[in-house]
């Protein structure tokens, strides 16, 4: 796990994300929202170069998440509760995550690890780096090497933030071990105005990804933002399919809540 030494940092391809390349990932999050959501704003997002999707659970949803990936082209990430869980996933989804209630479920993180899927691997708020990087580790022993490390929120004490966004994991676990890093701003934010800093400085840390709320990806002005710092750092942004005002049309139509998912 000291990817220091060993000089060569390893890439994950999930769907057509190379994440840890020099192209900055964006992770669409739809965690809270149903089928619905998912379906009128994945085609939009795509257009806004999001290449993944997280959902909390899959359990029923097959044939959904088979629309999404097939006819949408975003790759599913999805959490698992049970060992028993991993076989679904890997029939259904393109990237397992370990969420950060689960980091110490070792029998989980063995069957996770045996999926032969790449791993998101969630920090909880009371995990160090140490103990995360134990349990990449047993992915590992597992014979997974997909693994992605997720920064959270870690416990704090400052009024108005909910939790604090430790930034400086992101270059400690790149010295650590060989894996990319990606970050999750909107969870130690709480307030929406933060989140948009807070990405800002996780692309300047050396964030190799951004896992972001659906509806903050619509917002051009951050995804310019996102674009100029990722160029001070070596990184790039996926830039918007089409701008021929047809996409601009369709996210007023998912606002209105009468956008034709076959449009």
């Amino acid at each position: 796990m000291e990817g220091k030494k060993q000089g060569v940092r390893k890439t994950v391809s999930v769907g057509r994300a190379v994440i840890g390349s020099p192209e900055l990932v964006l992770i669409a999050d739809f965690s809270s929202k149903g089928q619905e959501d998912i379906l009128k704003w994945s085609r939009f997002l795509r257009s806004r170069g999001v290449s993944l999707l997280k959902m909390d659970s899959f359990s029923g949803e097959a044939d959904f998440l088979a629309v999404v990936r097939n006819e949408f082209g975003m790759a599913v990430i999805t959490g698992v509760q049970e060992p028993s869980d991993v076989e679904q996933a890997v029939a259904c989804c393109d990237m397992i995550k370990v969420s950060w209630e689960q980091v110490f479920n070792c029998s989980l993180i063995q069957a996770v690890g045996k999926s032969g899927l790449p791993v998101l691997l969630e920090r909880g708020v009371a995990t160090t780096c140490e103990e995360l990087l134990g349990a990449a580790g047993v992915l590992q022993e597992e014979g997974s090497e997909g693994i992605v490390f997720c920064i959270r929120e870690i416990r704090g004490f400052e009024f108005p933030v909910r939790n604090v966004l430790d930034l400086s994991a992101v270059p400690v676990l790149k010295t650590l071990a060989p894996y990319p890093v990606v970050v999750d701003p909107g969870s130690a934010a709480g307030n929406q105005d933060f989140v948009r800093a807070m990405a800002r400085a996780a692309v300047a840390a050396g964030a190799d990804g951004l896992l972001l709320e659906f509806s903050q990806l619509e917002n051009l002005d951050l995804l310019l933002e996102l674009r100029m710092v990722a160029k001070a750092v070596g990184k790039v942004v996926r830039e918007a399919e089409n701008d021929d005002g047809r996409e601009r049309k369709y996210l007023v139509e998912v606002r209105e809540g009468v956008a034709n998912c076959d449009y």
